[in-house]
């Protein structure tokens, strides 16, 4: 059995290797250093060789090398091919991953972009090159022209046709759309004297009329792909030929090579025009500014620089990778620049500062804490697979990523570790990242760095009286929660993932009486000055986190009923330092019930407001979403529950006031045992109000007050006193003042933070007004049409292919659908769909 060895690596902030520890760091004045990978995979025998330090107890993640990186022509996509054989499709304008496409069976080595931004096109080590469609995500074609690796690919100008090119030295023409062409042709013989290199470069033209080739590694051809002839040879002391590429115009080309020199030359002179001397290691990757007057280029040196293509100087350096820089690209608008690297990070970097913005990261395995043994290297077999588990992260420490990436990724101030979880609900801000990546501002709207968290560490939790076995209905489960020296915060109770007690709230900005602000007011600016606000007031108050709790000393004794489910319960914990920004590692215990099983039954409150008390903020589609999602779910839900188990109730217009909605919950919670489903959708207006999410009721005349409004303590209230552990809120709310990239990013971190915080499943969707007003095909609001769908016996939402739709794969297939079906309405509308709780199944088909 092969065994991996587990290399301690600097890359990001800086990402390191394992540490031991319990899980709560002490203030020890050390840099604090993100590990998101333990990268080097090595056979034992040779890693003893090579000196690779003995592996320490702890925990690793192995992340993917970065092989190339694209941009699309508009700039809004950004891809990364790696080596677990997939491909990272980001949203750079949001910040977020779209996609993570798989089908390659090497790793994937080339991509472009069609002109039109619709496609994506791949090659990998294996031979093959597949097109994706990008607003989906689906393969379109997989094609195998050879079984050498795909080293370059290019669209026609009329993307009518994709060009390949292998290691081989040999270019094939696939027609991918009517009057595309077929063909194939040799450029030369592949050599490898005196060189080793491992990959064949290409340079082809904007249109892909034309390629640029090595010949025998050391002089350059010109080909006519159309004609598939060769048109010149172009003849200079280049060197080892490692990295090419044409300048916008096509008249001319840079030339990188072997010793860390670059060269741009006159094609159609044949000359050289300058040289550019700077790197250290072997030039990997160049490329050209839009304009033409920069150039660019990643090294094994682990740095990117930018050239002057006038004066030949060079004018800055990016640096912060911590491997051999293999592929680079910049945008159109010149902005930013993608670099990806071995050492398993896409990094977006601001080209007029030379500033890191993010750096982006898939992970492809984890080694769980008791496979870890010190000075024993790691079983292949021992490491886990881990699916989807992606993160983008800023250099402070500002981060989004799925869930499987954040269980799985530390932050270590010297021998501790954390996992970067615990920063959640402060650090984990979409806004902040899509911001910074469109070039604005953002101090105003941080508060601290992790650093500068882990000042205060998180206390030390503890549960006790927890027995292995119960048949009570009611149990008291005894806590203790003891400062580390960062005192005590908010306290967090949890029975089967599910918040069931908790003493912090949100703190919220209080508008003065007089203050009428109506629901317009909220646009993209509005918000983002408020939040501005927001932040100098904590800064004045000497607060960094939106969460406030009663003070406490440095010791908290205290006990939670617990009311059991049959089988299997799981009890956890979790408190925050006195500042409540940093959370303590959640401890669990558990214990079965010996209770007796009951006919699980499920409870829906499903709320359409369209009427509002100041009718210009009427809608059209609200209560049809309501009254359609409710009669839906009733029906396909008598697959899983017996009708006496189903229990519906709508309220509408002039029923949805703030005290109608509380008392309808309230009725249902005292009849809501644990092992039922609560359900509770809304469509109607939501605002970000205070730097924090609420739903408006009925009530509102015209401004926003607390009659009119149900905040997030208010939700994060409500859901504490039902009983149900297996709980879905759904809010498809409009939001009046306008979306942009940071409204949608302060959406996510605000719904993310509260579905968490609370341990259930939350999906919720903001449109425009306008959006709202128009509904999608005129028939429901664009989100609700999408559920709607995938609730309708849909067999292409069982994506495990059980026979059963799950809420899982309810909100996967709802948001697939949401965000096509916006981009082919010309906008984006992206919903935030967050599963904290334990799966639950929707229906069976049928």
């Amino acid at each position: 059995m092969k065994r991996w060895a587990v290399a301690i690596m600097a890359i990001g902030l800086i990402i390191g290797g394992c540490a031991t520890t319990n899980g709560n760091g002490r203030g020890s004045g050390a840099k604090v250093e993100l590990a998101l990978a333990a990268k080097v995979i090595l056979d034992v025998e040779e890693s003893d060789q090579r000196g690779i330090p003995k592996r320490m107890e702890g925990h690793a993640a192995l992340a993917a090398l970065v092989s190339a990186v694209a941009i699309s022509p508009d700039g809004r996509y950004a891809a990364s091919g790696l080596s677990d054989k997939t491909i990272m499709l980001w949203d750079i304008s949001s910040g977020t991953c779209m996609h993570i496409l798989s089908g390659h069976r090497g790793s994937v080595i080339s991509l472009a972009f069609s002109h039109d931004n619709r496609q994506l096109a791949s090659g990998g080590m294996d031979g093959t090159v597949v097109r994706w469609d990008i607003l989906t995500g689906k393969e379109i074609s997989s094609h195998k022209d050879a079984s050498e690796p795909v080293n370059a690919l290019a669209f026609s100008q009329n993307d009518k046709v994709l060009i390949s090119a292998n290691h081989k030295q040999e270019i094939y023409i696939t027609g991918i759309s009517p009057g595309g062409m077929n063909g194939a042709f040799k450029v030369g013989e592949r050599s490898s004297a005196g060189t080793n290199l491992d990959f064949t470069p290409y340079a082809f033209s904007g249109d892909g009329r034309h390629v640029l080739t090595v010949h025998e590694g050391v002089s350059l051809s010109l080909w006519d792909v159309t004609a598939r002839r060769e048109v010149k040879k172009i003849s200079g002391d280049y060197g080892t030929i490692t990295a090419l590429a044409f300048s916008p115009d096509g008249r001319r080309a840079l030339v990188g090579n072997s010793r860390g020199r670059l060269k741009l030359i006159d094609i159609g002179a044949d000359k050289e025009i300058l040289t550019f001397s700077g790197h250290s290691g072997l030039v990997r990757s160049v490329a050209f500014s839009t304009d033409g007057k920069n150039a660019f280029s990643g090294s094994y040196d682990e740095t990117v620089k930018m050239w002057d293509t006038v004066t030949g100087k060079e004018i800055r350096t990016f640096r912060g990778h911590a491997n051999n820089v293999r592929s680079i690209a910049v945008a159109p608008d010149g902005l930013l620049l993608i670099s990806g690297s071995t050492d398993t990070t896409s990094r977006i970097w601001n080209v007029k500062t030379g500033q890191e913005i993010v750096t982006m990261v898939k992970f492809i395995k984890y080694l769980p804490p008791m496979f870890m043994k010190a000075d024993v290297a790691a079983r292949e077999d021992e490491f886990k697979d881990l699916r989807d588990a992606w993160v983008i992260l800023t250099p402070d420490g500002y981060y989004a990523g799925s869930a499987s990436a954040l269980g799985n990724m530390k932050v270590t101030k010297g021998a501790w570790f954390y996992l970067i979880d615990q920063f959640y609900d402060v650090f984990y801000r979409p806004d902040i990242i899509a911001a910074r990546l469109h070039g604005e501002d953002t101090t105003g709207l941080v508060t601290l760095t992790m650093e500068d968290a882990l000042k205060n560490p998180p206390p030390e939790v503890k549960l006790s009286n927890v027995p292995r076995n119960s048949g009570e209905t009611t149990l008291k489960i005894k806590y203790k929660v003891e400062s580390n020296g960062g005192g005590i915060g908010e306290i967090r109770i949890f029975h089967n993932g599910k918040l069931v007690k908790s003493d912090g709230y949100y703190r919220e900005t209080k508008r003065p009486a007089a203050d009428k602000v109506g629901l317009a007011y909220y646009s993209g600016q509005a918000v983002r000055e408020e939040m501005r606000s927001i932040v100098i007031a904590g800064r004045q108050q000497g607060k960094a986190s939106m969460i406030e709790a009663p003070p406490k000393g440095d010791s908290v004794a205290g006990e939670v009923a617990i009311h059991p489910v049959p089988g299997e319960n799981e009890v956890g914990i979790a408190a925050f330092n006195k500042d409540n920004t940093v959370q303590s590692m959640i401890k669990t215990a558990t214990f079965a019930s010996t209770l007796k099983a009951e006919e699980p039954r499920l409870f829906v409150l499903s709320v359409g407001i369209d009427e509002y008390k100041a009718s210009d903020e009427n809608l059209r589609f609200a209560v049809k979403d309501a009254e359609s999602f409710a009669r839906l779910i009733e029906t396909e839900s008598l697959t899983q529950y017996k009708a006496s188990g189903i229990h519906v109730r709508i309220l509408k217009n002039g029923e949805a006031t703030k005290s109608g909605i509380k008392t309808a919950i309230a009725e249902m919670t005292r009849a809501v045992k644990p092992n039922d489903v609560f359900l509770f959708f809304i469509a109607g207006h939501g605002v970000l109000h205070g730097g924090l999410y609420a739903i408006v009721t009925h009530d509102f005349g015209g401004s926003l007050h607390q009659d009119c409004l149900i905040t997030s303590n208010e939700i994060m209230e409500l859901s504490k006193d039902i009983k149900s552990l297996k709980q879905i809120f759904i809010l498809d709310t409009c939001h009046a003042g306008g979306l942009d990239t940071f409204i949608g990013g302060l959406y996510d971190a605000r719904m993310s933070v509260l579905a968490r915080n609370m341990g259930l499943h939350m999906f919720a969707s903001a449109s425009s007004t306008q959006k709202a007003l128009d509904g999608f095909k005129g028939k429901n609001g664009m989100f609700t049409y999408a559920l709607l769908e995938a609730l309708d016996n849909n067999r292409s939402v069982d994506a495990n292919k059980d026979g059963r739709v799950s809420i899982y794969e309810l909100g996967s297939y709802a948001k697939m659908l949401t965000i096509k079906y916006s981009r082919e309405s010309g906008y984006q509308q992206t919903p935030v769909v967050n599963n904290f709780g334990k799966d639950v199944p929707v229906y069976i088909l049928h």
